[in-house]
């Protein structure tokens, strides 16, 4: 009568009346009027387990390609059965033939994906990357219920030879190579690069391509020089200066604007001279601004080396000749012209080297060509 109802904690309960039974005395025992409680009640405890590894296996009726975690799930619950438990499944045949469903399924799945290439176009690569990925992942047994697995190297082969074709005529499309080319050439890179193997070397034309990127590059790469370069007369422009080129030239001096009478002016060392960029510098913003952020870093081409040099900033207004320092504002709204000088040896004003003078000024670049 201690037993009660039977739940999963009741194992316990029921072997210890198990046992106080069995220590009886056949007399004793047929006193014992509700003896059959005992075995009842362990049917009722293993039924307990069987019923819920039932549960687990009602659902793999029907099986698909997904089914293989609950597959796996209600095998381990019911090898964790007792004999007697297992007797209890009523549905454990439906368990021991889904693993072999599962890889029909599974087959069946890669046979579906096969089946969907269908036509080859120039846009069957995802289904033909699917299939394979797919068919990859399948076992040996799996692999070989799917009857048609030879039809994914045959679809890639299709596909292969369209895109060689379409990669041919947009390299004959690419016409004239100007500025505006970029995307098109972009897009038939992209052509090519889908191309794998040997079968480059059937894109006949493919030279076309190679050139025509070559030639975009040169006109793109002048392009940035050009808007680079600043040449007398030109002014660079962005959201607090406004500055024009006044002149560039080779000087030995800098001079002040008024040398009518007592003025002071800089003069290069022996065996140098100065690059001299003039500009008319104009602060469009509303508030003061430090003019050495106008003017920052400083390389020099020459000949076949660049150098980063150091510059100064002078303002020749009146008669005298002043360095500008890093402290030095320029009020809103204000214009000054402002010499930015390098010093160079004395001989690349006369010899065949060229210079070349990049000024980052206003955050962007620009170039000046002295020769």
């Amino acid at each position: 009568d201690a037993i009660g109802t039977v739940t999963k904690d009741s194992e316990a309960d029921i072997g210890y009346a198990q046992e106080m039974y069995d220590l009886l005395e056949d007399q004793q025992k047929s006193l014992v009027k509700n003896a059959g409680v005992i075995e009842e009640s362990r049917t009722a405890y293993n039924k307990l387990y069987a019923d819920e590894v039932i549960e687990l296996i009602k659902p793999l009726e029907e099986v698909d390609c997904e089914s293989g975690e609950a597959i796996n799930a209600a095998a381990e619950a019911y090898n964790a059965l007792n004999e007697d438990q297992r007797a209890l499944v009523t549905n454990r045949d439906i368990l021991l033939s889904a693993p072999e469903r599962f890889h029909i399924a599974k087959a069946q799945r890669g046979i579906e994906l096969i089946d969907a290439i269908g036509i080859v176009t120039l846009y069957s690569d995802s289904d033909i990357s699917a299939a394979w990925t797919y068919c990859n992942k399948l076992s040996e047994e799996e692999l070989a219920m799917v009857e048609n697995y030879d039809r994914i190297a045959q679809a890639e082969e299709e596909l292969a030879d369209l895109q060689v074709e379409d990669c041919i005529a947009a390299i004959d499309a690419i016409g004239d190579v100007t500025l505006d080319s970029g995307s098109v050439i972009e897009e038939v890179r992209r052509k090519y690069n889908r191309i794998k193997g040997f079968r480059c070397e059937l894109v006949t034309n493919r030279d076309i391509l190679f050139a025509a990127e070559n030639e975009y590059e040169k006109l793109v790469t002048q392009k940035r020089i050009d808007d680079m370069t600043m040449t007398v007369g030109e002014t660079f422009k962005n959201n607090r200066w406004e500055i024009t080129l006044l002149k560039q030239q080779f000087t030995n001096k800098i001079l002040p604007d008024n040398t009518s009478g007592y003025y002071r002016y800089y003069n290069a060392s022996n065996g140098e001279i100065y690059l001299d960029l003039t500009f008319s510098v104009r602060n469009i913003s509303e508030s003061s601004k430090e003019i050495s952020n106008a003017f920052q870093d400083c390389v020099v081409d020459y000949g076949n080396s660049t150098y980063r040099k150091g510059f100064s900033i002078i303002d020749t207004s009146g008669s005298w000749c002043d360095t500008i320092y890093s402290w030095q504002t320029l009020g809103a709204l204000s214009t000054k012209k402002l010499h930015v000088v390098i010093t160079m040896p004395a001989e690349c004003r006369t010899d065949d080297k060229k210079v070349t003078v990049y000024l980052k000024m206003g955050e962007e670049d620009k170039m000046f060509n002295f020769k």
